[in-house]
């Protein structure tokens, strides 16, 4: 740092301003500025009075122009507008890091609605997205930057007619219309064709809906009104114009833009429902034309200059709705096996960063620089310097950690547990687990003072308590080494302290099956966990665990609610939805099923659940948790009882619902090909 500087913490930001720099961004027609977390103002007024001259002194001694401070922005389809549609502000745009389900409604929405100025903005991760999502994502950009010039001028809706936060962008000829629905249930409004959407040409209008798949709606005339359904929880964009389009555009069937560059093929996929039959043509559009068409590569012979063709997607039709409410849960008596249940979902949950979630999501990819760029975040160190992975601790390397120490925090869950899924093939029977530790004394402490308690289970209906002994003589583990570009994580891992290494063995009785392991309270960090039978070592491929799930016994259920369903049909992409109403507190309501008496749990919920933090921390919910579980092929025509238990003595009046819905829409598809 050079002499004189003045240099500030906020938050966890450092500040460095530095004399001269305010006059040399000058010489560059620019200001300084910062970015923070908004962690406010200090504890005292002392501390507020200080924080307050520090961005005083700022402005005043180094030009300061702009305090940035953020929370780091959530995918939200619920987020509202600047005021007055003020185009002058940042959100950052959307994170494609974490929570990636329905990302291109935040981005619609984001650009469309928003349509801020650095709008369509991104941040995070994108190399997180599924292959096929990428089109999408090309095709929401492509969107705005051919509309930009008028998307600069927007007006708010009446919410009473077109639902929160609509909001109309364009001239007098076109409009970008984007709309939203918050609830459960499809919603249609009455979209009027006129001067409320800000229009004043005499028409006749073409109306598309843009997302969340493409469609002609058809050509309406000034004072029409067109219904628009839009989907639970989703947005939805729509164009509304009276000059030429300009774009492929398909009747019929809806549709996505896969690929279009102005030239070579164009590519279009035709979305259907399985099983249903459609005659699609070619929109006419005075500017595009084309010489020749293939149908899942085969030759549409015609179809280019106008001509009709039928179609008929793959497929079994579905007898009822993709999506709809399946059963009210009621209030029941406790299960006697709930703490089964609860067991079942925190299993079948994990604790790893949310960003590795993403990475599990999306699946392999056959794009070389996603592979890459996967591969550079995955290998990073410092990745493994923050220990929020459960594969560290079966990857044979002893100086990779699965910690629980995040930011400063201990973040368990009540104190938490560590639990291990061995889901070892049937016949193998382990006769004693391994597990080494990297810790700062008080899990060996503990072990030592025989407070620590190990069970054993192969179902979770039935625990067996085994004996957790330490071998050996602890070792230390010294500290992480010191490397300048990740000085502010490993600042707060040395703040620690020396770790020291040590070595438990769980004894397993003679012919115990065994396929879980919980070890409350867990320790801080593991270096790895081995079985074996006999002296021969066990294979961990499928291994999971997790370390942030507070302990049943600490909070056993104390109220339920639950219903009894039959899935008879599921479209593909099926996962049923249990969302929660009331104030449940923090973790204090989970879901689980049994399917034909089998235990489910429930892996995914939102708001997520507690996770070892990559970047920022998951934030503590006290209502509107909603729990998913995907449909397999065993649940269709099983008897399934679906519970939701209240481990929260205060949280009485709760409500829940189970609902089946699909993500992505069980569209199956035709690609269609136009040759220029």
């Amino acid at each position: 740092m050079e002499p004189d500087s003045l240099s500030r913490r906020i938050g966890d930001l450092i500040v460095v301003a530095v004399p001269g720099r305010g006059e040399r961004a000058k010489e560059h027609g620019i200001r300084l500025g910062i970015w923070g977390g908004p962690d406010g103002f200090g504890d005292t007024p002392e501390e507020e009075a200080a924080r307050t001259e520090m961005m005083v002194a700022l402005c005043r001694d180094y030009d300061f122009a702009l305090f940035k401070f953020d929370a780091v922005a959530g995918q939200a389809v619920s987020r509202g507008l600047p005021p007055d549609l003020m185009r002058l502000t940042e959100d950052h745009g959307v994170n494609l890091s974490s929570a990636l389900d329905y990302w291109e409604d935040d981005l619609v929405l984001q650009a469309f609605s928003r349509s801020l100025i650095l709008a369509p903005q991104l941040y995070g991760s994108p190399w997180f997205l599924r292959d096929e999502e990428y089109p999408k994502l090309a095709r929401i950009f492509n969107l705005h930057r051919r509309y930009r010039d008028i998307l600069v001028s927007g007006i708010v809706l009446p919410e009473i007619r077109y639902g929160p936060h609509a909001v109309s962008r364009g001239d007098g000829a076109t409009r970008l219309v984007t709309l939203r629905n918050l609830g459960w249930d499809p919603v249609s409004y009455s979209l009027e064709i006129g001067e409320a959407l800000g229009l004043e040409s005499a028409g006749p209008f073409e109306v598309r809906i843009y997302h969340p798949t493409e469609r002609i709606v058809g050509r309406f005339e000034l004072g029409d009104e067109v219904d628009i359904e839009v989907l639970p929880y989703r947005a939805a964009l729509i164009l509304v114009t009276s000059e030429p389009v300009g774009e492929v555009g398909i009747e019929g069937v809806d549709f996505s833009v896969v690929k279009d560059t102005g030239h070579g093929p164009v590519v279009v996929r035709l979305l259907g429902l399985p099983g249903t039959s459609a005659t699609v043509r070619l929109a006419d559009e005075p500017t595009r034309s084309f010489s020749g068409a293939r149908l899942e590569g085969n030759v549409a012979a015609g179809f280019e200059a106008a001509g009709e063709l039928r179609v008929t997607f793959a497929g079994v039709p579905l007898a009822e709705p993709y999506h709809r409410l399946l059963a009210e849960l009621h209030p029941v008596s406790v299960p006697a096996d709930a703490e089964a249940l609860y067991e079942a979902t925190v299993y079948a949950a994990d604790n790893n960063a949310l960003e590795i979630r993403s990475l599990q999501r999306a699946g392999r990819s056959e794009i070389q620089q996603v592979r890459a760029a996967r591969n550079a975040f995955r290998t990073q160190q410092l990745l493994v310097d923050r220990a929020l992975w459960d594969t560290y601790a079966f990857d044979g390397d002893p100086d990779t950690f699965f910690d629980v120490w995040n930011f400063g925090r201990d973040i368990r869950v009540r104190g938490g547990a560590l639990r291990l899924d061995l889901d070892l093939d049937r016949e193998e029977r382990p006769t004693k687990l391994v597990l080494e530790t990297a810790g700062n004394g008080d899990f060996l402490d503990l072990a030592e003072a025989g407070t620590v308690v190990a069970e054993v289970s192969a179902n979770l209906l039935d625990w067996v308590p085994v004996e957790i002994s330490a071998t050996g003589t602890p070792e230390p583990g010294g500290t992480p080494a010191k490397d300048s570009q990740h000085e502010r994580v490993l600042e707060r891992i040395r703040a620690l302290g020396p770790f020291t290494r040590r070595t438990y063995e769980i004894s397993v009785p003679e012919g115990q099956p065994v396929r879980y392991l919980r070890v409350r309270p867990g320790p801080q960090r593991v270096s790895e966990i081995r079985a074996y039978a006999g002296d021969r070592e066990l294979g961990r491929e499928r291994w999971r665990a997790s370390n942030l799930f507070g302990p049943y016994v600490t909070a056993p259920a104390v109220r339920a609610w639950g219903a009894k369903i039959r899935i008879d049909e599921a479209a593909t992409n099926s996962y049923l939805a249990i969302p929660i109403y009331g104030e449940h507190g923090v973790e204090g309501a989970y879901a689980a099923l049994r399917v034909n008496g089998e235990l489910r749990g429930t892996p995914d919920r939102a708001g997520p659940y507690p996770t070892n933090v990559w970047e920022y921390l998951v934030a503590e919910r006290e209502s509107g948790y909603t729990y998913y579980v995907p449909v397999t092929d065993d649940m269709i025509g099983a008897s399934i009882d679906v519970f939701v238990l209240g481990l929260n003595p205060e949280a009485e009046d709760l409500r829940s619902e189970v609902w089946i819905t699909a993500y992505p829409p069980p569209f199956a598809e035709l690609e269609l090909t136009l040759e220029p």
